[in-house]
C-alpha cells in the first residue's frame, strides 16, 4: 500500500491497512522511495518509474498493490507489467498527464517546461504541492500545483 503524490504512509493510510488487515489480508503500507521513511536522495523527489521498481511481494502468487491518487497510476502500471500480481486497486488514480496538465495553473506550465533543462538529479527544482496558506492560494495562484483555495 502507498499513499498518492507527495503522501506518505502516516497521512491515515494505516487505516486502510488495518481494515484489510481485519479482513484478513497481509497488508504492507511502505513510503515511495525520497519520502517519509524511506531512504533516498534527493528528498521529496516523485518519479513514477522508480516507484513503480519499487513494489515488492510477500507472497508471490498472493500479491495485490493498492495505490491513492498518483500511487493509483502506479500501480496500474505495476500490475500491467509484472505477472506476480494478482490484483490492483486504485483509488481516484492518476492516469492521464493531459488530462492533469491542461488542470494545472497556467502560470506554472512556463516554469515547470522552462527548468527542465536545469535541473539535474543533485541540483533539483521543487515546486511545492500546496500553498502554505489560504492567503498565498490567493495572492500566487501559480506558486503550487495544488494551488486553489480549496486544495
Amino acid at each position: 500500500m502507498s499513499p498518492g503524490l507527495s503522501g506518505i504512509k502516516r497521512h491515515f493510510l494505516d487505516n486502510f491497512a488495518e481494515m484489510f488487515q481485519q479482513a484478513g489480508f497481509a497488508a504492507v503500507a511502505h513510503d515511495h522511495r525520497n519520502w517519509g521513511e524511506s531512504d533516498g536522495l534527493p528528498r521529496h523527489h516523485t518519479n513514477h518509474n522508480e516507484q513503480i521498481q519499487d513494489t515488492h511481494d510477500v507472497d508471490p502468487s498472493r500479491i495485490a498493490l493498492w495505490g491513492s491518487s498518483f500511487s493509483g497510476g502506479i500501480v496500474l502500471i505495476a500490475g500491467a507489467i509484472d505477472p506476480r500480481i494478482k490484483a490492483v486497486i486504485g483509488q481516484v488514480p492518476f492516469i492521464s498527464g493531459s488530462h492533469v496538465r491542461s488542470r494545472l495553473p497556467k502560470e506554472l506550465l512556463p516554469r515547470i517546461y522552462a527548468d527542465r533543462g536545469e535541473t539535474t538529479f543533485l541540483n533539483p527544482t521543487y515546486i511545492p504541492t500546496f500553498p502554505e496558506s489560504l492567503e498565498e492560494a490567493r495572492a500566487q495562484p501559480g506558486k503550487a500545483i495544488m494551488s486553489t483555495e480549496e486544495s
